[in-house]
This record gives structure tokens, sequence and C-alpha cells, in this order.
């Protein structure tokens, strides 16, 4: 009986030092923004604000030394310590949050030629029988690197095609790519505007056309699908087709995280089938 008390205080006891904060993600003129990555860096503790840029969050006295952020394309990253935006918020179910618009520098790329070339980056698609399920935590995405195979080449970036299986139901995603860090994960978001992609309850191999966002990459590259938005149905999750990689110790390409700003990992033995058109002049 003292063991099963202690357990229940104990419990009650970490409990009591959590808070969960409910608010509002704006722009500098106060309107709402859709769609926020919230998170703490690398703890798995994360979520999504809605179209109206609403959010909540559960922050525990022990992540208080942790990061909070907050990211969207097309605004100025803001990071707090968890400790400081308590300080900052004590009216906890009325935060705002304020973030600045972006200003993007476009590097000028000379095309000297309109000669051109087509390749395809990554994993053929194909029908397997090794399948690989996304999660279902809002901010939750899975990708594959893509290594282009001539480096500081230009590649613009045309289409990306991937495949689903065992697919019934609609639902949305966000496309996000990103450069890579010395440790190869991704980094930074290299998008100007946010990709987002209605997927239909019919089809199993999705196209996407990218020649509208003007992507150029020139060194390897990560893509992935996000889950951004919460769905009617929370079972209905994304299982993809995958292709078994039997690296005897080195890592696949493939990579998931289970929230916004969370920890990525590495997914053995195993890549999902995504594949980028792309151009590069001669």
């Amino acid at each position: 009986m003292k063991l099963l008390t202690c357990i229940i205080l104990n419990f009650i006891c970490a409990n009591a030092f959590s808070q969960i904060f409910v608010g509002q993600v704006l722009d500098t003129e106060n309107r709402p923004v859709s769609y926020v990555n919230i998170g703490i860096l690398e703890k798995n503790t994360g979520t999504v604000s809605d179209s109206i840029g609403k959010f909540r969050i559960d922050l525990s006295s022990s992540q208080n030394n942790d990061i909070l952020r907050f990211s969207c394309i097309g605004y100025e990253t803001i990071d707090f310590r968890v400790d400081n935006f308590k300080d900052k918020n004590k009216t906890i179910k009325n935060v705002t949050i304020n973030l600045m618009p972006r200003i993007y520098e476009v590097p000028e790329i000379l095309v000297k030629s309109t000669k051109y070339k087509i390749l395809t980056l990554g994993n053929p698609i194909r029908k397997t029988e090794n399948r690989i399920r996304s999660d279902s935590e809002l901010g939750s995405e899975i990708g594959l690197i893509i290594r282009p195979p001539r480096k500081n080449t230009v590649y613009h970036l045309r289409g990306f095609n991937f495949s689903l299986a065992d697919h019934n139901f609609e639902t949305t995603a966000r496309i996000n790519i990103y450069n890579l860090d010395n440790n190869r994960l991704p980094k930074d978001i290299i998008l100007r505007k946010p990709i987002y992609l209605e997927i239909p309850s019919d089809k199993s191999i999705i196209t996407v056309d990218l020649s509208e966002y003007d992507i150029k990459v020139k060194d390897d590259f990560f893509i992935s699908l996000e889950h951004y938005k919460e769905t009617e149905e929370p079972q209905n999750r994304l299982k993809f087709y995958g292709i078994l990689k039997l690296l005897k110790g080195k890592k696949t390409d493939c990579l998931m995280r289970t929230t916004s700003q969370g920890d990525w990992k590495y997914l053995e033995n195993v890549e999902v089938q995504f594949n980028i058109e792309s151009v590069i002049y001669k």
C-alpha cells in the first residue's frame, strides 16, 4: 500500500510541473500564420499550428533548459529557452507569437545554353513486399536524401514522385526540402514558399509538379512529406512501398522524425520510394 501511495504521489508531483500553453501565431501585422512548426529541439515534443495559427503545447519543468522553436517557410525562425518562454507568457491560455516575414536573397544563376538533360534522382518506384508506415503526430516527417551525381552542378527540380501502399483515403501533406548539416541530417528548409499537397484516395503513385517553385540545388539534399494538419480519422496514416537496402552497418538515406522540431532517425535496411525529376543545362 505504501508503495502504491508513493507511485501516485510521484505521478502527481511530476505532472504538477507541467503546463499547457494555448495561443496563436501571427505575423508582424497581426495576421494569422498557418501551419507553423512548434516544438522542443530534438526532444520529440511538438505540434503544428492550425489554419488560423492556433496552437497548444504541453511544457514540463524538466524541459526548462531546452529550446522551443517556432518555424515556418517564409518567416524568420524564433527560438526561446523554455523557462524564458514561461516567464514571458504568464497567461498560459492567451499566448501570442509574432513571426517576422523573411526576405530571401535569390542568387543569380546564368544559363548559357538551351541544351539540357533530364535526370531522375532517388529510388525507383515499384510494388514490393516492404512497407513503411508514417507517424500520426502533427509535424511528423519521413523522407529521403537525394544524391545528385555531379557536385557543383545546378539541378533544377521539376517533379517529385512517390508511391503509396494500401491507400484508400483522402489526406493532405506538406513537402519540405532541406539542405544537410555536417552529420548528413536535414538542416534548413531551402524553399521560399510552402508546398501543400492534396492526396486523393484512388491513386497509389503521386506526381507533384515542382517547376513553379524554381528550386535549384547543387549538393545532396533531403526531401520529405510532413503530416501538418489534423485529420478526421487519425488512424489513417500514410504507408509507403519500401526498397530493401542491406548495407552492412552503413546508414540508409531514409530518415524519419515523430513531431515538429524532433530528432531525426535513420530507418534501418529500408528506404521510401521517393524520386526527383531534375534538369541540368549543358
